[in-house]
């Protein structure tokens, strides 16, 4: 997966869930990597369903997890160069006995340093839950604690879950004793009053300002790493949101040109709780939640795809930025094998009624000509 497809993944998900969402926070970065931990796992039209979902339908599985892991870890490089907080992890959990192709496994680790625990979903969901909740709330800054809950584990044989925290203070910090009460409008008829913060003098920055779109871009320290707040009219964020394309992101990238400004942002804190069961479907993943799901990379046993949840939250001051996420896919059994072996009892054959446990036999037949 490169930078590109994951641009484009994130705002196929934007388009989709924002403009009827109100509020809204996720990590398309979670959720990208999870589902490229799954697709090498899947085979056929599973897997380049997956594929298509995370706008890559040219990349070999392989190439993506290989893409992925390359990714994250420039991001990573970059935050450290700048002193700024970004960590990532990945982790497994597996019903116990349940197998897994070691193939699947070794790439798992390989490709995504994630580690495979044992749990015990199916006699004990709670036990199993609290533990991938601690794990979780481990790797995201104490703010994600409920990814996950026990009713949603009772049949899932494998968990593959992926958790972000970063933490990233301002170039320019905003200064709190600036920071006053001023109105918000929600839309043409509501209007709140929030705190919101206000930039020094002599404050510049990347920005487009017009009729059509304000947008701004705040870099963190280091400059490696921004925050682009894009503004369309009152009452037109939703149109834009369906059709803000990575062309269209481009254009307003290349729109941005040095302004003195007088900036003023609100203060905000967000979570969100997403299961993205319906938008992967839609984005091409519905096979792979469904009984006719091939995973046979994963396991000899048939399994699908049974959820997707994802959870985030930001918090944005006159300091930074500080947010976190967690995406867990939940694998359950189906009722389908994803391989189904051919047999045609087209020539003569026996027919046998026995008792199993005694091996009585009841009856028997030899079929030389069912017409007859």
């Amino acid at each position: 997966m490169t930078a590109a497809d994951e641009q484009a993944f994130a705002l196929d998900l934007l388009g989709r869930l924002g403009p009827t969402s109100g509020n809204l926070v996720i990590s398309p970065s979670s959720i990208a990597t999870v589902l490229a931990m799954l697709e090498p796992g899947a085979a056929g039209n599973t897997a380049s369903g997956i594929a298509n979902a995370l706008h890559s339908p040219d990349l070999a599985p392989s190439a993506q997890a290989q893409g992925s892991r390359a990714l994250q870890a420039e991001l990573s490089a970059q935050a450290a160069e700048d002193h700024l907080v970004l960590e990532s992890a990945n982790r497994v959990f597996l019903e116990t006995g349940f197998p897994v192709r070691a193939a699947y496994a070794e790439l798992l680790g390989q490709d995504f340093d994630s580690e495979v625990q044992e749990a015990d979903f199916k006699e004990d969901p709670s036990g199993s839950a609290r533990e991938v909740n601690k794990w979780v709330s481990s790797h995201t800054g104490g703010h994600i604690n409920n990814l996950v809950n026990p009713l949603q584990l009772t049949n899932v044989v494998a968990l593959l879950v992926d958790a972000i925290y970063m933490s990233a203070v301002w170039a320019t910090p905003f200064d709190a004793s600036a920071t006053a009460v001023a109105a918000f409008h929600v839309n043409t008829s509501l209007v709140v009053k929030v705190p919101t913060m206000s930039t020094p003098l002599f404050f510049n920055a990347p920005a487009v300002v017009s009729p059509s779109l304000d947008a701004a871009e705040l870099a963190y320290k280091g400059g490696h790493f921004a925050a682009l707040l894009i503004m369309p009219p009152l009452g037109a964020i939703s149109n834009y949101e369906r059709s803000f394309t990575p062309a269209r992101l481009s254009q307003v990238i290349g729109a941005l040109r040095p302004e003195a400004l007088d900036l003023r942002v609100p203060k905000f804190s967000l979570t969100t709780k997403l299961l993205l069961n319906n938008v992967l479907s839609a984005m091409g993943m519905h096979l792979a939640f469904s009984d006719h799901a091939d995973f046979s990379n994963i396991s000899v046993n048939p399994v699908m795809l049974a959820f997707v949840v994802h959870q985030a939250q930001i918090k944005v001051n006159e300091k930074g930025t500080e947010a976190s996420a967690a995406t867990a896919a939940g694998i359950e059994p189906t009722a389908y094998p994803a391989h189904r072996a051919e047999l045609d009892f087209d020539h003569p054959f026996l027919f046998i009624v026995r008792d199993v446990d005694s091996g009585a036999v009841l009856f028997e037949a030899q079929v030389v000509n069912p017409t007859v």
